[in-house]
């Protein structure tokens, strides 16, 4: 996927500054020099190290563009202060459902439109649902709220949801496809941003299998 046939002035994109972090900064493309292989956006409110590497990313419809970029120098004129970055030479074009969905067996919490908290199972997440298994029972277009421990570190709490696909579950009685009813983007992006790492992490044990 060539980088020219993606991305111009004007677009909108998203930098993920560090491995260890999930948040992602959003900006804008300012500036583009094929000739020079650079681009340049605006800075964001964080110092990022010449020479250090970012992750970029653009969503568009229901398909992302992501890359990593190497970090050349920072410029700084009347308006306001700038990044130069390096053009990649490939870019991954990923389908929105293939890249946010992810196998997840954790235990989580879901608390009812009765406000009955009680034990589940997740089966796989993405930036747009999660889907468990229960014992108990709940009810098409139902309410709920989720908790999900990725991590010791790394916890979502009270995540608005409605139940939207309901079927016979393999392990326990009964299994839910949980829509996400309104998460604000920095969460949505803290989903996206740990499915990545793991899917980054898996794809390099295999490469190294």
């Amino acid at each position: 996927m060539d980088f020219k046939e993606q991305f111009k002035i004007g677009d909108v994109v998203k930098i993920n500054t560090s491995r260890d972090s999930n948040s992602f900064y959003i900006t804008k493309i300012v500036d583009i020099d094929y000739e020079s292989k650079i681009f340049v956006v605006h800075s964001i409110e964080k110092d990022i190290p010449v020479n250090s590497f970012i992750s970029i990313k653009r969503e568009f419809k229901d398909i992302i563009f992501i890359f990593t970029s190497r970090v050349l120098g920072h410029k700084y004129n009347e308006h306001k202060n700038t990044l130069v970055l390096h053009i990649p030479k490939e870019i991954n074009r990923i389908q929105r459902r293939e890249f946010y969905r992810l196998p997840l067996n954790i235990a989580i919490s879901i608390t009812n439109s009765s406000d009955e908290t009680y034990l589940a199972e997740s089966l796989d997440i993405s930036g747009l649902g999660i889907c468990i298994e229960s014992n108990k029972k709940l009810y098409q277009d139902e309410n709920v709220k989720v908790t999900i421990p990725f991590s010791n570190d790394f916890i979502l709490e009270d995540i608005n949801g409605i139940v939207k696909r309901i079927t016979k579950g393999r392990k326990l009685p009964y299994r839910y496809g949980i829509n996400f009813d309104y998460i604000d983007s920095p969460i949505r992006d803290q989903i996206v941003s740990y499915i990545f790492k793991v899917q980054k992490m898996l794809l390099q044990i295999s490469n190294n299998m």
